[in-house]
């Protein structure tokens, strides 16, 4: 489990959040542009140290634990990956295992067997010889998700991975990552589309200026009030099946 407690830092804004990632289960993280989303996806992921406060990592301090062991463990997917070199797709995602490099258990045999798993369930085994540079905003996404799947972390750490995906894939997206947690793994995921978040994430963390609004499941997270006060609209909240739904409230201009 990754769990983050009292972390704080002033540029930019964070105050005294708290947070667990647990394995085998999708972490939703919600909030307006500017709430310190992408901050604390950095800090879960070591990139980033807090002014104040710990990150641990299955109970150990994940400052304290070398780059090469943090690298099998978790695997984070920013929300606007450049490369900048001429890889074809291939390439790219082979890169996934560049950390397993000086593990005496992985094999080329290995590896080639991991990729190849990867590209179908992603679905860009038409793009694996094409140039990165190349591709569409969308198909980049889904060969970065590729990348992120390869190292086979415990850990899943993706900042908006579905922001340049039309509807189609937004959902085979999802449904990937839910599949990782079903595997086992623990998957962290930032999200600006509220409906998906309720349908996808076992928990939901609401952030607002750099500040824990509350946290749990989405039915006691995305109310109409919480909504209202965070992100400044009005909604409509139903709940269907077991899933909430959300709906923004249109006035009409006269």
């Amino acid at each position: 489990m990754i769990t983050a407690m009292n972390l704080c830092h002033s540029a930019p804004y964070l105050d005294r959040l708290n947070i667990s990632v647990p394995s085998g289960s999708v972490t939703g993280i919600i909030g307006p542009n500017g709430a310190g989303k992408s901050t604390l996806l950095k800090m879960l992921a070591g990139l980033m140290l807090p002014s104040n406060g710990i990150v641990n990592l299955n109970q150990k301090c994940l400052f304290d634990i070398p780059h090469h062991q943090r690298a099998l463990e978790i695997a984070y997917l920013e929300q606007h990956s450049f490369v900048h070199w001429p890889l074809t797709v291939r390439q790219l995602i082979e890169l996934g295992r560049f950390p397993h490099r000086h593990n005496p258990a992985n094999s080329p045999a290995t590896d080639a067997l991991i990729i190849e798993n990867v590209i179908e369930q992603v679905g860009v085994g038409k793009l694996v010889d094409r140039r990165f540079n190349a591709l569409s905003g969308g198909e980049r996404a889904r060969v970065i998700i590729a990348r992120a799947l390869a190292v086979q972390a415990s850990y899943l750490l993706v900042d908006e991975p579905i922001a340049s995906l039309d509807l189609k894939f937004q959902l085979e997206v999802m449904n990937i990552l839910t599949s990782e947690a079903n595997r086992g793994r623990g998957v962290c995921v930032i999200l600006h589309d509220l409906n998906l978040a309720a349908a996808y994430c076992d928990r939901l963390y609401l952030l607002n200026q750099g500040k824990l609004v509350c946290h749990g499941p989405a039915e006691e997270v995305l109310t109409q009030q919480t909504i209202k006060s965070t992100f400044g609209i009005s909604v409509n909240v139903a709940k269907r099946e077991s899933q909430i739904e959300i709906n923004p409230v249109f006035p009409r201009q006269i």
